[in-house]
């Protein structure tokens, strides 16, 4: 019977733990991870950006496909080891303009890169 009860206090000693210290980091984690990923940020010549893109120090906040490079004057993806600038982004219409970085200089370049495009993660 001793070992009965100890088992017993030592089961609901636990759940006790686990209800008051547990869930509860889980919880704020989450607020935190809204409150940090809900607010847009801006990268190149991009402003009011949010999901699917993230970039490095937000991670967490985007799709793994969509970090991107921010120059001073541009805004880059790569997508299908191809990069492209960003034109615009409209998250109203759902729309994302975008074009080949390596044709924006040259129509006809030497040694085009020839990558599938995975309509899975980015579907026309």
């Amino acid at each position: 019977m001793i070992n009965l009860s100890l088992s017993l206090l030592k089961s609901v000693s636990y759940r006790f733990i686990w209800m008051l210290f547990v869930i509860p980091s889980c919880v704020f984690s989450a607020n935190e991870l809204y409150g940090r990923c809900s607010q847009p940020f801006s990268c190149g010549d991009q402003r009011e950006l949010f999901y699917p893109f993230w970039i490095p120090g937000r991670e967490e906040c985007g799709h793994p496909d969509f970090m991107l490079e921010c120059n001073k004057n541009f805004t880059e993806v790569s997508i299908s080891a191809v990069k492209f600038r960003i034109l615009d982004v409209d998250y109203t219409s759902g729309f994302i303009r975008l074009a080949r970085s390596d044709f924006i200089s040259d129509l006809c370049p030497q040694d085009p890169l020839n990558a599938p495009f995975n309509e899975t993660v980015l579907p026309f």
